[in-house]
Parts: structure tokens; C-alpha cells; sequence
């Protein structure tokens, strides 16, 4: 990271700027001296409780409106059961054409989290996560990428023998972790409650969503089950003491 500046960084990535002025703290610090990983969790911890409060809608959306109703618009046609074939683009091709919704997914500064911190998911996680790449913005997906041919991170604290960075590491990937678990907290809460509330019939003054997007993200993921997976490997990656 040395050399680049804020200006010429994705802003949604920029946590990862000021972590690698971290790694370089961590380099130069003496023996025993904890500053740079102190800063760096910090700044982690700080970026993480941002992206929470970008999904704390609660008190904005109605969960029933937005399962019954909002939900339908941002479901896109691609993983979509109710439109298997996709939607034609009059004036712009004959074929039907398949994009995604709006998913979490597509969100850069995730993804950045993910490859700074060296978080494997799983085979059918990656690849829905590595297509939801092509849905940022190509400075942020170029950036994303740079970061995975980085130097690892992870590698780095296990061979440094540090303590205090590989708890600094392991904090840094609780917080990520906290909040896939709200996440998952907020999906239950508009889709899996919603839909209970929606068959059992007390909403008949609101339109019902088709039948096969019931346990659909709006990304065409089974959600809660993907978000699961996606938060177990983050805690996976927990580093353990040697000896």
C-alpha cells in the first residue's frame, strides 16, 4: 500500500488504506509495542459498526411491506425461479436477458474485508460472491482484486509471531462476524417472519409475493443458509496460538 493515497482509493474500501498504514506500523514497531494492531482493529471495528448501521432499517421499512411488496421490485431476473427465462430489453436484444437484484453481496467493502483478512467460503459461496463483482463499480472490483494479489496478511501474522497482532487479527475477524450475524438477524426478520405472518393469511390487504421467491434473497440466493455458511467460515479463520 505504500504510495497510494485516499483520493485514488474506492471511499467504501478505504479502511483498508489506513489498515495497510497498520501493516507498516506493525514492521517498524519494537518488539512488544502494540500501536500499529491496536490502531488497525480499531479502524476495523469502526468501519464494520458503519456498514451496521447501513442496514438497520427497522425503523424505516415495515417488514411486511418490504417482503410483500418492495422485495418483488428488487429481485432481479436471474436465480429467480417466478422468471426462469429472464426479461427481454425491448430495443436492446431479441433473447432474454438475466441480471441479479440487489444483494449485500455486491457490497465492495465486504468483499475487501473478506480478501484483506484471507476468508475462504465455500465452492457455491465464492462463485455468488465473485459474480456479484461485476455489479460494482469497476474501480471497486479492480481494487477487490488488488487486494487479493496482495501480500497475505494472514501469512504475515503467522510467521511474524506477535501475539498481539494475531489478537488484533482474530478481533478484527469477531467484528466481521458480528455483523453477518446481524445480518442474518435483519433477513429473518423481513423475509422468514414476514412470510410466516404472509401464510398464515393476516396480511390479505397486502399482495403476496410468488410462492417460489419465499426463501429467495433478493440477490436469488437461499438466503439464510448462504449468510450461515458465509459467517462460519469467517470464524473459521480464527488463528489459535502455536505450542
Amino acid at each position: 500500500m505504500r504510495g497510494a493515497t485516499e483520493e485514488n482509493i474506492p471511499s467504501a474500501s478505504c479502511c483498508y488504506f489506513h489498515s495497510g498504514l497498520c501493516a507498516d506500523q506493525i514492521e517498524d514497531a519494537a518488539p512488544g509495542e502494540q500501536q500499529g494492531p491496536c490502531t488497525c482493529n480499531q479502524l476495523f471495528s469502526f468501519a464494520c459498526s458503519k456498514v451496521h448501521i447501513l442496514i438497520a432499517f427497522p425503523d424505516y421499512v415495515d417488514p411486511d411491506i418490504f417482503y410483500a411488496v418492495i422485495r418483488i421490485f428488487l429481485s432481479g431476473w436471474k436465480d429467480n425461479p417466478a422468471m426462469p427465462m429472464g426479461l427481454i430489453y425491448e430495443g436492446i436484444s431479441k433473447e432474454p436477458l438475466k441480471y441479479s437484484g440487489g444483494s449485500a453481496a455486491q457490497s465492495s467493502v465486504l468483499h475487501a474485508f473478506d480478501e484483506f483478512l484471507g476468508i475462504h467460503h465455500s465452492e457455491e459461496s465464492a462463485d455468488f460472491l465473485y459474480r456479484m463483482r461485476d455489479y460494482m463499480p469497476p474501480s471497486h472490483k479492480a481494487f477487490i482484486e488488488e487486494i487479493h494479489s496482495a501480500p497475505s496478511l494472514r501469512d504475515f501474522i503467522l510467521s511474524s509471531g506477535h501475539g498481539h497482532c494475531l489478537t488484533a487479527y482474530n478481533q478484527c475477524l469477531e467484528a466481521l462476524a458480528e455483523l453477518r450475524s446481524y445480518h442474518i438477524t435483519v433477513v429473518t426478520r423481513y423475509l422468514v417472519t414476514a412470510a410466516a405472518r404472509a401464510r398464515s393469511r393476516r396480511l390479505d390487504h397486502l399482495p403476496g409475493p410468488p410462492q417460489a421467491l419465499e426463501d429467495r434473497g433478493t440477490g436469488g440466493t437461499a438466503v439464510l443458509s448462504f449468510l450461515k455458511n458465509v459467517r462460519d467460515k469467517t470464524l473459521e479463520t480464527t488463528l489459535h496460538p502455536s505450542g
